[in-house]
């Protein structure tokens, strides 16, 4: 069964989504957030980025093969943004010329976040 996302549902998403990306500290990404098809059902969003560009793009499935529950948007919401915070990381894994110092330095950095949003 296909479940079409309403223009509320999206529209929670886009906040959560603005809400995480604030409070994990990645205001310096252009961060677009837009409601589109994509060939399956079977993703429910996706998050692409240009690190070095600080751009990034979080894209909502218009169309569910599950119910989209009001926990279930904001779950998908918070996945993506964990995505763009682990982004930095993610290239460096497919870095030819990655040293040992930049994936520490990574590493740090997502520890940091984390330390700064948990212990709040």
């Amino acid at each position: 069964m296909k479940y079409n996302i309403t223009e509320k549902q999206f529209k929670l998403f886009k906040k959560e989504v603005f809400k995480w990306q604030k409070k994990f500290g990645l205001i310096n990404y252009h961060l677009e957030v837009v409601l589109d098809s994509f060939m399956t059902n079977d993703y429910f969003a996706m998050c692409e980025m240009d690190y070095r560009a600080k751009s990034a793009r979080i894209t909502m499935n218009d169309q569910w093969n599950i119910k989209p529950t009001k926990k279930l948007v904001k779950k998908y919401a918070l996945h993506e943004v964990l995505e763009l915070l682990l982004g930095r990381f993610n290239d460096l894994a497919f870095d030819r010329f990655v040293c040992a110092d930049n994936i520490e330095e990574s590493k740090h950095h997502i520890i940091r976040v984390l330390e700064n949003t948990l212990l709040k």
